[in-house]
């Protein structure tokens, strides 16, 4: 028996583009869950995480509405945070029970980049998976380009 590795590859591809493409997904609908949120201003006033070991630094964000104060830990960390003292955006929830820092950055990172890298992805293992493993590739003399011709 004779085992197709291109198959195998292929479909190996193809789940890590799917697997990209749900993480952008995923991740979009936790920012849609948030559209009734309100938006303030925060100030980072602290970062946890240690830059030495390479890890990233997640920045430590306090914010004020007619509630009160709170602080919380971004669950967006960066080995280039905002600097303690930079204002940043802070969407929270109106009981101010869940909040995260607001980026456009952190949106397209994690949303727009995942889901076009894994379309990229799953292209790449479809193209794979559509290979027959007959093919070979033959070089004419006179133009020296390859010439892809069906094996029998």
């Amino acid at each position: 028996m004779q085992i197709d590795w291109i198959s195998i590859i292929a479909f190996s591809i193809i789940g890590l583009g799917a697997i990209c493409i749900i993480f952008g997904l995923a991740h979009e609908v936790t920012w849609m869950r948030r559209r009734g949120w309100l938006l303030s201003q925060g100030q980072v006033v602290d970062h946890e995480g240690d830059r030495k070991d390479g890890k990233v630094l997640y920045p430590v964000i306090e914010y004020h509405t007619e509630l009160g104060s709170k602080s919380f830990v971004s669950k967006y960390g960066s080995g280039k945070p905002p600097q303690v003292g930079d204002v940043v955006q802070v969407a929270h929830h109106p009981s101010m029970l869940s909040q995260e820092h607001f980026s456009v950055s952190n949106r397209i990172l994690f949303t727009v980049l995942s889901i076009a890298s894994g379309l990229v992805v799953l292209s790449v293992g479809f193209v794979l998976l559509h290979h027959t493993p007959g093919d070979q590739v033959e070089v004419e003399d006179s133009l020296a380009v390859p010439v892809i011709v069906s094996g029998e």
